[in-house]
Order: C-alpha cells, then structure tokens, then sequence
C-alpha cells in the first residue's frame, strides 16, 4: 500500500467530521440569530404596549404613527367590544379585524398576552394588553403587531 493512500485513508473521515461539525455550528448559529431577533421584537412590542397601556400619552392618531414608525411595527387600539377603534396598519382592516375578534375571544383576560398568527400569507408577532376602564373607556385592549417574514427571511438567506 502507498503511502498517500494511507494518508487519504485517515484524513478523510476527519474531513467530513470536521465539515459535519461546521454545518452543525452554522445551523445552530442561524437558528439562534433567528430566536435573537424574534425575542428582541417581542420585548419591543411588550414595552411599547405597556408604555401606551400604563402611561399618560393621548391616544392621538399622530402619536401611534410617530410610535408605529419608530418602532417599526403597526398599532391597534380595540373597543371593549373588540373592534378596532384606530390603527396604524394600512391594509384592509375587516380582516385584520375579524382576527383580532377570534384572538381576543380564545385569549385568557391576562394583562398582557402575545401570539403569532397568519395574516394576507404572512406571519405576525402579536402583542396586546388591556387598558385600565380609568385610562380611557373608548379603549379595551392595545395591541402591537409587526411582521415576523423580514426575520424568517433574513434566516433563510443565511442557512442557504
């Protein structure tokens, strides 16, 4: 036997337990890049909805798109009866509203809830709080959206 075969023979399977680990590293990289940003945008809209739910600010149309735009997300404020009163989103609002009715009607009467849902063919992070009866009684519920499909995307570029 040669000796450059004996050499092949021993460099290849760390060759591909090298390159098997790397792909490993590489996957699991990119799935926590993805959970990173998924976690950063949620802790954003919790703070907004709390910020909005608890504070002393007006709920004036050119506050939620100043706030909408900053961060990056859509703002909806809900009647007691679940409609949507006022929001940030421009797209149809019927359907967005008909979601929201089923979201709020499964939801527990917690103080503040999240949830992921499928809006137009696109994936949305939810976040909604209820507001105090004192705060304002137009105003039952906050709720921030933003869509999750920039991250998903962004994570898919990445792994391939």
């Amino acid at each position: 036997m040669s000796r450059s075969r004996i050499y092949q023979r021993l460099f290849t399977p760390y060759v591909l337990i090298l390159l098997l680990g790397l792909g490993g590293a590489w996957l699991a990289a990119t799935q926590l890049f993805s959970e990173t940003l998924e976690k950063r945008l949620q802790t954003q809209l919790t703070h907004t909805v709390a910020m909005l739910s608890n504070g002393t600010f007006p709920y004036t149309p050119g506050l939620l798109e100043r706030l909408s735009k900053l961060i990056r997300a859509d703002i909806a404020l809900l009647g007691p009866d679940g409609l949507i009163i006022m929001s940030t989103l421009e797209a149809d609002l019927q359907q967005l509203q008909g979601r929201f009715h089923r979201i709020l009607a499964d939801s527990a009467d917690s103080p503040l809830s999240k949830q992921e849902f499928a809006f137009t063919g696109r994936h949305y992070l939810l976040v909604w709080s209820r507001v105090s009866e004192t705060r304002d009684p137009r105003v039952a519920y906050i709720a921030a959206f933003s869509d999750l499909s920039d991250i998903h995307d962004a994570n898919h570029r990445m792994a391939g």
